[in-house]
């Protein structure tokens, strides 16, 4: 039961409240636009300014419509910050005889009817389609005059229940009041909706009808300013005596106001990972604000800081050094100092961590690395996941992979000296999300090994050294290392897998070997040398660059 009045009431007062219009009163030039502050009532009489939207109203072109010279005005209604984006959703159709302003109502155009299941409410919605003149400035003050009366029936739970539909208006005393135009006479009209239960007597005699709903919106309209107020008082409706729960109707308070600001976030953006101690900005567009607060919070909103009690709005943006505690759930928000409804935040959460910590703890200085040896590096770590280890060749500014990925907390790494040699290389380990996080150590050498029979030098594991050079042309070198006499089977394949050459195949000693491989015959691109051990298989990258 609840649905249908507040259906009726919607189609009806929505549409009135926007009415606009009167020969003197309504401005002559198109493309005028008014902008109101629209402010729900509670049940006891309280502005609820946190549920307040921003209407407009766009006079856009005066044309024949419906059989009448007519003026149509485009209107839309959001929250602050939305309604700038949000094109108009509906038009209002005027017209302008004497002194009398008609308005041309189409319910069909604010309701789907095929959703409606009562056959009743869809014949009366559409028996409502026709112009009404809504107000007269020719009545008399206090003289009521009918817009319109329509008996129905509606059927819920199988149970009929006729109703009549009233709506009359009435011209109320002028009043001046003040408005941001200025204090300004007006013309005021109340036009009421009344919604009443029938009890059918027998013929001849007319249905009585008792009394539901009296729902009163008032209206101001200045001269060249047309509608500058609106207001509607609070509602209770008691459906008590049919059996159905009575229910409140909210009031509306409708003020005239500036061109209204807005502020919509650009940065951070949803998803963003920032760090403590970074230096980030925080982005915004806005319209018709000269100066904002800027304010964060670590908890989606519950508490927030400020970062700038006053911000001047000229750039858009405002650095902001990022501190704060850790949170999946951080917002900011920016306010408007000289309208604070336009307010806006962020509409997904952006994450604050702490910056990785990592510090090499063993020393290289002047050291000098022979190929083939095994060198434990190791590191503390903080606020760290997982690090790739790299080693950087100063003379040539490559940096060679050694391992990728590996936990922090392990804080160490066995690693079997491989070339190419460098008179200047250092370690650096990196954040691997977050390389510009990294630590590096101090600078040593990588020789060959000298007076040493290769042969004789076990490795402690199977181990394929990168080729080097990488890239090459037109040959490379590829060294590997036996822990125990192995057969070992080394094949160069092309980018698409396809076998290109066998390079070894036989029964290696333990110890390190080294081959060459040539490939004069070989287009440029990317290979792959792959390494079958008994028990192992290695495969490394190199390019052949002509």
């Amino acid at each position: 039961m609840k649905f249908y009045f507040l259906l009726i009431l919607f189609l009806l007062s929505g549409s009135q409240a926007i009415a606009q219009n009167a020969e003197d009163y309504f401005p002559d030039d198109t493309g005028r636009k008014w902008y109101f502050r629209v402010t729900p009532i509670d049940s006891l009489g309280q502005l609820m300014t946190e549920l307040s939207v921003i209407k407009v109203d766009s006079f856009g072109v005066e044309a024949n419509l419906f059989g009448r010279e007519s003026k149509g005005l485009l209107t839309k209604a959001a929250p602050q910050n939305a309604v700038p984006f949000l094109p108009f959703a509906d038009t209002l159709i005027y017209s302008v005889d004497g002194n009398t302003v008609s308005q041309y109502f189409d319910f069909g155009a604010y309701v789907d009817t095929s959703l409606i299941g009562d056959p009743g409410l869809v014949a009366l919605l559409n028996s409502l389609r026709d112009w009404y003149p809504i107000y007269d400035f020719d009545q008399p003050v206090g003289n009521d005059y009918e817009l319109f009366s329509k008996d129905t029936t509606i059927t819920i739970d199988d149970q009929n229940i006729p109703l009549r539909l009233e709506v009359d208006a009435t011209r109320d005393n002028d009043e001046n009041i003040s408005t941001i135009l200025g204090n300004l006479d007006t013309k005021k009209f109340e036009v009421s909706f009344k919604l009443s239960f029938l009890i059918n007597l027998p013929p001849p005699l007319p249905p009585i009808p008792v009394r539901l709903l009296t729902y009163p919106n008032y209206f101001w309209i200045a001269e060249d300013h047309w509608i500058v107020k609106e207001y509607a008082p609070e509602s209770f409706v008691d459906l008590s005596n049919l059996g159905f729960e009575s229910f409140f109707i909210p009031g509306r308070d409708q003020e005239l106001i500036e061109a209204p600001a807005y502020i919509f976030i650009e940065e951070p953006l949803p998803g963003d990972i920032l760090f403590n101690g970074d230096t980030t900005n925080i982005a915004w567009r806005s319209r018709n604000t000269e100066n904002v607060k800027v304010e964060v919070s670590a908890d989606s909103g519950s508490v927030w800081s400020t970062i700038y009690d006053s911000y001047p709005n000229t750039s858009g943006s405002a650095p902001w050094i990022v501190a704060g505690e850790v949170s999946q759930e951080y917002f900011v928000r920016v306010t408007s100092l000289e309208d604070t409804f336009a307010i806006a935040t962020n509409l997904l959460p952006f994450e604050v961590r702490n910056k990785p910590v990592l510090n090499i703890t063993n020393q290289f200085a002047g050291l000098e690395l022979a190929i083939g040896d095994t060198v434990s590096l190791t590191w503390e770590s903080e606020f760290s996941d997982k690090i790739n280890i790299n080693r950087i060749d100063l003379a040539t500014g490559s940096s060679i992979p050694i391992v990728n990925e590996i936990e922090s907390e392990t804080g160490s790494y066995e690693w079997i000296v491989s070339g190419p040699i460098s008179d200047s290389s250092l370690f650096r380990i990196e954040e691997s999300l977050y390389p510009r996080f990294y630590t590096e150590s101090e600078r040593f050498a990588i020789i060959e090994i000298t007076n040493l029979d290769l042969s004789t030098v076990v490795p402690e594991d199977f181990v394929l050294n990168n080729p080097y050079p990488n890239p090459f042309n037109p040959a490379t070198t590829i060294s590997f290392g036996l822990p125990e006499n192995s057969d070992v089977k080394i094949v160069l394949y092309n980018i698409l897998g396809q076998k290109i050459e066998v390079l070894a195949e036989n029964e290696f000693p333990a110890g390190y070997h080294s081959l060459r491989l040539e490939a004069k015959n070989l287009p440029s691109g990317i290979y792959f040398v792959t390494m079958l051990t008994n028990h192992y298989k290695f495969t490394k990258k190199v390019i052949l660059a002509k």
